[in-house]
């Protein structure tokens, strides 16, 4: 007689956040907890992926890689303070996000919030959430979105991974802060302290070269444009 097969459990939890959807609170913080599962247990790798953050990218289910580590918050500091699902259920989605967006959240300060937030709005908890972040010292975060090529996501991907291996300790550290390393360092560059301001202007279109970038100290370079569709530069301007 055959032994059933057994299914690997990096498959099951696969399905079941494919299966997922966030429009309901119970189902999204379960998700949460899947979520944590694939990062802690490393089933990405089962995946084909080396890095957590990139099969989150590559995912296909029903949730943004941003939505994802607000809901992964959710459930990492809710467990560490001891804070139950049926706590969590009774609270809209949005005013979770703001409540555990806060970096080290107290015991007292998260129940005074959860408490709070059966009656008040999500734009009053929102408040309450900035004005502990100020009152912690914690900087607030702020958002922004980028339109590019995809040739030219796929170099800032190989910066992000390069600057990681540079961050020392940090293997895992989020783009946000590799990106900021990567700036920081541009900044610091004497090399780049002096480039004229066509040159500028040349390499924020994104419509010139590598090469002709990474020689931009050089005054006897000038930049070659790339050929793009004029609609592309319609878009730009």
């Amino acid at each position: 007689m055959n032994e059933p097969t057994l299914i690997p459990r990096s498959n099951i939890v696969l399905e079941e956040l494919n299966a997922c959807h966030t429009n309901l609170i119970d189902k999204a913080l379960y998700m949460s907890e899947l979520l944590c599962e694939v990062r802690d247990s490393k089933y990405f790798v089962d995946y084909g992926f080396g890095r957590f953050d990139n099969w989150l990218e590559k995912s296909t289910f029903d949730i943004k890689p941003r939505q994802a580590y607000y809901l992964m918050a959710i459930n990492d500091k809710s467990k560490k303070l001891g804070i139950t699902k049926e706590e969590l259920v009774k609270i809209g989605l949005s005013k979770l996000k703001a409540i555990f967006s806060i970096e080290n959240p107290t015991l007292e300060q998260v129940k005074g919030l959860l408490e709070d937030a059966k009656t008040k709005s999500t734009d009053e908890i929102t408040s309450q959430v900035t004005s502990l972040k100020l009152t912690d010292g914690q900087e607030p975060f702020v958002y922004i979105t980028l339109k590019l090529p995809q040739s030219a996501k796929d170099g800032i991907d190989e910066a992000v991974e390069l600057a990681r291996k540079h961050i020392g300790g940090a293997s895992d550290a989020p783009v946000g802060v590799c990106i900021e390393w990567i700036c920081a360092n541009f900044l610091l560059d004497p090399n780049f302290q002096a480039v004229p301001s066509a040159e500028i202007q040349a390499q924020s279109t994104g419509l010139f070269e590598p090469e002709t970038v990474q020689d931009l100290n050089n005054e006897n370079i000038q930049p070659r444009p790339v050929e793009v569709p004029s609609s592309n530069l319609q878009e730009q301007g």
